[in-house]
């Protein structure tokens, strides 16, 4: 199950994958300045 691979504890999941690889994730419902601030810094690397 997907939700075992990834350890889910907490819906709203978002985790963010790059050739197959965690980048990183984030847990729970967040503000949209939070999320794009998150995406932002996740995202450049």
């Amino acid at each position: 199950m997907i939700s075992a691979r990834y350890e889910v504890q907490a819906i709203p999941l978002l985790v963010l994958l790059r050739d197959g690889a965690e980048l990183g994730g984030l847990t729970g419902a967040v503000p949209r300045p939070r999320l794009e601030t998150w995406l932002r810094e996740n995202v450049s690397r």
